[in-house]
């Protein structure tokens, strides 16, 4: 069963280290709008807009794989992957579900691609990438949690810096214009304050606001990137028990045998999780 790699943000640094390697390298790989599937690269830290929406919506997404790959063995063909060149290689920046379809069902030959290209070069290749990247994804049928948009719209304003006008940046990573002012606000404060592009990268937009908080002086003593990286060591230990096809019923039940009371914290911090997107929605933060 073929998944799509979940995004690890905290991993951005060394994923850009090794595409710019690639860039090093030279050359291009032979122009072609089909390449096979073991071809094409993946740096989810750049060109996954989707995080908690792929954990959130497990179940839409492997369905999504699963009646795609169907069509795949039926020797269908899915619409083109869009990639970019780094160096020798092709990296995909859209059609993630596409390409996890075309392994699980094993296919071996030649895949459509839509093949990008720019003359910018270096981390001007990569931000621009990035913000292609943002510009299809956003328009995809899976949808984007608001964690999601927010994340990947902080991580586009701060690579293009002032590059793109506030409703271009709109348009290319969907959320508003005011949110994207509030984020060029925090990222100028955050780098007056010695922090560098990549520190900037690797932070959530929460994880952001948190920065400047602590920096204010206002700020909680927990960092939500931090207690992120916690969730994300506990979601490989429960991986195993969570993706098995388990009545919702059964696992409560097995949660309160090993844990007496788990129920009702579960329910209060569901709760409070409501409350809290109520209140952020209404607030637009």
């Amino acid at each position: 069963m073929a998944d799509i790699e979940r995004p690890n943000r905290f991993e951005i640094e060394d994923e850009r280290e090794s595409l710019l390697k690639l860039e090093k390298e030279g050359g291009k790989p032979n122009a072609s709008s089909e390449i096979l599937a073991s071809d094409v690269l993946v740096a989810p830290a750049h060109f996954q807009p989707r995080g908690d929406s792929l954990v959130m919506r497990y179940g839409a997404s492997r369905s999504h794989i699963t009646e795609m790959a169907k069509v795949v063995s039926g020797g269908g063909r899915l619409d083109p992957m869009t990639v970019v060149s780094f160096g020798p290689r092709y990296v995909l920046l859209d059609g993630h579900h596409r390409l996890a379809a075309y392994r699980e069902a094993n296919f071996s030959g030649a895949i459509p691609v839509e093949v990008l290209d720019c003359d910018k070069e270096g981390l001007d290749r990569i931000k621009w990438a990035m913000a292609e990247s943002s510009k299809r994804n956003i328009k995809d049928k899976l949808p984007m949690s608001k964690d999601d948009k927010q994340d990947n719209a902080w991580r586009i304003t701060v690579a293009q810096g002032l590059e793109l006008s506030k409703r271009e940046l709109h348009e290319t990573c969907g959320v508003s214009e005011r949110s994207i002012g509030n984020m060029r606000a925090v990222a100028n404060k955050l780098s007056a304050s010695g922090y560098d592009e990549a520190a900037l990268l690797g932070m959530s937009w929460r994880g952001a606001r948190w920065e400047l908080g602590r920096l204010e002086g206002n700020a909680d003593e927990t960092s939500p990137d931090a207690r992120q990286k916690r969730l994300r060591r506990l979601s490989k230990k429960l991986a195993p028990i969570l993706t098995q096809r388990l009545a919702a019923k059964d696992l409560l039940e097995a949660m309160e045998s090993a844990r007496p009371g788990i129920v009702i914290e579960l329910e209060a911090a569901i709760a409070d999780h409501k409350e809290f997107e109520r209140l952020s929605k209404e607030l637009n933060i």
